[in-house]
């Protein structure tokens, strides 16, 4: 029993690299291999791509996504600019409106007070 476990010792670092790396060489030099999702690749270097494209995708999606909100974000801020110049533009335009009556009516008291003839008698 002692001399058994001896020679798995001592055989592990012979014997475990060389199945790691047949078994890595199977899977990479297969002519077809097949993905959990049914895709079927010709070579490690197809997984590697698909892989590698599907994790840019993922990046890709992520910038899109900040770069949309940003844009939202601005558009919100351009559009409160947008509402408080409006507004201001109103409260000018009323004001103008209430000015040019005061004007108007200034106008007719000057006409009043010019038409009253003011004579002095001695």
């Amino acid at each position: 029993m002692l001399g058994l476990a001896a020679y798995v010792i001592t055989e592990v670092p012979r014997t475990l690299p060389r199945n790691i790396g047949r078994k890595l060489a199977l899977a990479h030099a297969a002519p077809y291999g097949s993905a959990p999702d049914g895709t079927r690749y010709a070579s490690l270097a197809e997984r590697e791509a698909d892989r590698i494209s599907g994790d840019v995708r993922k990046v890709l999606r992520h910038a899109g996504f900040d770069l949309r909100e940003r844009h939202r974000r601005r558009l919100e801020e351009v559009a409160d600019k947008v509402r408080k110049a409006e507004s201001k533009r109103a409260a000018s335009a009323e004001a103008q409106k209430a000015l040019d009556d005061i004007l108007a009516r200034v106008e007719t008291e000057r006409t009043a007070l010019e038409a009253i003839d003011l004579q002095v008698s001695d």
